[in-house]
């Protein structure tokens, strides 16, 4: 799945479709880098905040080749987000921010 680098429960893999689709909105594509806490899980979707790289998607093939490489993205740094899901396991809904190191 675009965006993720290791494989996933199938219950993480339907949160981060859900995730992926709110970054479409905004021609955006997200790429995961690792989780930050504030754990959830419902009968069809597990997760957590999230922080990793909001690129557009015109740019996405080019940093994705990079990220899957475990080459540098440093150029990238300036569109690293945090991702958090609400805080409402029953209405899940996606909030992307820059986060700032």
């Amino acid at each position: 799945m675009r965006g993720l680098k290791y494989p996933e429960s199938e219950k993480f893999e339907n949160y981060f479709t859900l995730v992926q689709s709110t970054m479409h909105k905004s021609n955006c594509v997200f790429f995961l880098d690792a989780g930050n806490g504030n754990e959830f899980e419902t009968e069809t979707m597990e997760g957590e905040d999230l922080l990793g790289w909001v690129l557009p998607e015109a740019m996405a093939d080019e940093f994705e080749a990079k990220w899957l490489a475990d080459e540098c993205v440093d150029d990238y740094c300036c569109q690293y987000h945090e991702v958090d899901w609400g805080g409402n396991p029953r209405r899940i809904s996606i909030h992307c921010r820059r986060w700032e190191r």
